[in-house]
């Protein structure tokens, strides 16, 4: 409370990385601010074909 945000952009990206079948893990940095990590599968990614940056 007292900070601006409702940490809604927190709870989209877990829910997010959870559907993927990933993670987020956030720790506070000694200097100031927070480092978030969202760790997902390579599988959860895909990769379109584009025909004229084929090889």
């Amino acid at each position: 409370k007292g900070r601006p945000g409702g940490g809604l952009g927190l709870f989209l990206s877990v829910n997010v990385a959870r559907t993927l079948g990933g993670s987020v893990t956030a720790h506070n940095r000694t200097q100031g601010g927070a480092v978030v990590r969202i760790t997902l599968p390579l599988a959860a990614l895909t990769l379109e074909k584009d025909p004229f940056h084929a090889l």
